[in-house]
């Protein structure tokens, strides 16, 4: 059975991906180059 797709926070990854990137890595130098494919964007807890 799939899993139930986390849409709130793939919208706000798109929003603000280098704010989201800050806050996952905490380095405030990291920037986003490009969002990936949509089959990139399961990650894992």
């Amino acid at each position: 059975m799939p899993k139930a797709a986390d849409i709130g926070g793939k919208r706000l990854i798109s929003l603000a991906p280098d704010a989201w990137l800050k806050w996952v890595t905490q380095s405030p130098d990291v920037l986003a180059k490009e969002i990936l494919a949509s089959e990139f964007q399961w990650i894992s807890r």
